[in-house]
């Protein structure tokens, strides 16, 4: 199966667009962002556990990386995970999912690790951070050594503020974002910031930029070309909040991983 497996293309998949299908595992359903390959597949893929279910016993061959999203994900390495809790499990790593009577629902990105990188747990990752100015927070949740290597975040957006993933760096070797929750909706900017501009048909070459609401996932390739110039990305947060009086959105961010991949 080919899903937005091209990774020097963009992609983006809106969650009202998004259908859950049945796995092999009964209970068990799939929303399917990006995949290349059948049931053996890197993936990146939207997982729904109906209560009490089980997932059989499994190897991680390529590494496993989840953030849960709803109720409580639960194996025999890390116990009870609760939402909010994120997870790498490394190459090698081998479990046996299971729910309870809550559930679950889990962003699931399969076979995207290298042989080395260490397992990780952050619980209650999608709150606290540092402030990056006014009304922006930032949870760094890993980091592979060296400025343009992997770095997975968390991002607290608050009405009418922008992040900036910043110019160059790990936001050229690939960009990901899925709204966790919300908030204002989001606009997602990427334009090329050095190099020759070039416009065709009035608009300018390079230029990517789509508004984001809950559960939309986006992805933007690396830069292949240095010749092309570096690029910046920023996420700007509408005036207007969203539902229940929030005024903060809730992202999570990748950068500096596809490009590992592109060939791969």
């Amino acid at each position: 199966m080919q899903l937005n497996a091209d990774l020097t293309l963009p992609a983006l998949v809106r969650s009202s667009a998004l259908s859950f299908v049945p796995s092999p595992t009964p209970g068990i359903t799939r929303g399917m962002l990006d995949r290349r390959g059948d049931e053996l597949a890197r993936a990146t893929t939207l997982v729904r556990y109906a209560p009490t279910r089980r997932f059989p016993r499994h190897t991680h061959s390529a590494g496993e990386e989840l953030l849960v999203l709803a109720g409580t994900f639960r194996d025999e390495i890390n116990g009870a995970a609760p939402a909010g809790t994120y997870i790498r499990n490394p190459v090698g790593s081998e479990h046996e999912p299971f729910v309870g009577e809550d559930g679950c629902e889990v962003l699931v990105k399969l076979r995207w690790m290298r042989a080395g990188e260490p397992a990780v747990v952050v619980w209650d990752a999608l709150v606290g951070g540092e402030q990056e100015g006014e009304g922006v927070r930032v949870r760094v949740l890993y980091e592979r050594e060296g400025g343009d290597g992997e770095r997975v975040v968390v991002v607290g957006v608050r009405a009418g503020k922008v992040f900036r993933a910043g110019v160059g760096g790990a936001a050229d070797g690939g960009f990901e974002v899925f709204v966790v929750r919300g908030g204002p909706a989001v606009r997602v900017r990427c334009e090329r910031v050095e190099g020759a501009r070039e416009e065709k048909d009035g608009e300018e070459v390079g230029v990517w930029d789509e508004v984001l609401g809950v559960r939309d996932w986006a992805r933007l390739p690396p830069v292949r070309d240095a010749e092309a110039g570096r690029r910046r990305i920023e996420i700007i947060a509408a005036e207007a909040g969203g539902g229940e009086g929030e005024d903060e959105t809730v992202l999570f961010v990748k950068m500096g991983h596809l490009k590992d991949f592109v060939d791969a």
